[in-house]
């Protein structure tokens, strides 16, 4: 069992800036757990979704919405289409047709995973209490859900509130200690609570071992600049990044603590 930490009452927030979301790391939804319907066959779905997917990408926005479209036509009633599509138009900033999909999802009986997709859609829209309300509902559903538990501690990040956001890192990292996704955001949270000379040590090794993830490899220079060490952090960043890119986030970690 993990050791948990239970939200207690509401709490007031504080003014976050936009997209900061997206340097924390929040899973979503598990297909694994979901169940294809008869007229479909979950690798054929994945793979036909995938391909929509590619198009929007591409730019190819007629062709991408209409093949993704005609896949939820065809599958009906397939909650693991349902959470296939909500997490291509995740990943495409579609949240309107994300949050839609997982609402289905839902309806369809996928309610744990479809109850985290829409919480991981509020969390992108910057609206941490959006994403309590679902997240609330998983854990009274399932209060071991580590993904559920993780995005709480988003949540209170979001909220300004980092000494209660690291309790639920912790109880993730005390049940899984190489979580990627709990060690990403309790180092954040660290460097986002005037503790970065602590945070960097836990960033910099889960850097070195997710060398293709974007949002762990960005993070150390995120965390040498609310260090102080702000030409070093440029330099790590611009490995990634273009400059422009690499001053908006530095703004973004400047406005919170500005906020705080």
């Amino acid at each position: 069992m993990l050791n948990r930490v239970i939200m207690k009452g509401p709490m007031m927030t504080s003014p976050i800036v936009t997209r900061f979301s997206k340097l924390l790391l929040f899973t979503g939804t598990a297909l694994v757990a979901a169940c294809a319907s008869p007229n479909s066959h979950r690798t054929s779905v994945l793979s036909q979704i995938e391909v929509g997917e590619r198009m929007l990408g591409y730019g190819d926005y007629d062709r991408g919405y209409a093949l993704l479209e005609r896949i939820a036509e065809h599958n009906p009633r397939s909650s693991m289409t349902a959470l296939g599509l909500g997490d291509a138009y995740f990943r495409q900033k579609a949240y309107l047709k994300a949050s839609a999909q997982y609402q289905k999802a839902v309806k369809l009986g996928a309610r744990i995973e479809g109850l985290l997709g829409l919480a991981r859609v509020e969390l992108a829209r910057n609206n941490p209490e959006g994403a309590a309300a679902y997240l609330r509902e998983v854990l009274a559903r399932d209060p071991d859900n580590v993904d559920a538990i993780n995005a709480m501690g988003v949540v209170h990040d979001l909220r300004g509130e980092h000494a209660a956001a690291q309790q639920y890192y912790q109880s993730v990292l005390a049940y899984a200690p190489a979580n990627k996704e709990a060690l990403n955001n309790f180092s954040l949270s660290l460097a986002l609570s005037g503790q970065a000379t602590q945070a960097y040590p836990y960033i910099a090794e889960l850097s070195r071992s997710n060398q293709n993830d974007p949002a762990v490899r960005h993070n150390p220079a995120l965390i040498q600049y609310l260090a102080g060490y702000q030409e070093q952090a440029l330099r790590t960043a611009l490995l990634d990044l273009t400059e422009d890119e690499a001053r908006a986030n530095f703004a973004q970690l400047s406005g919170m603590e500005s906020a705080q």
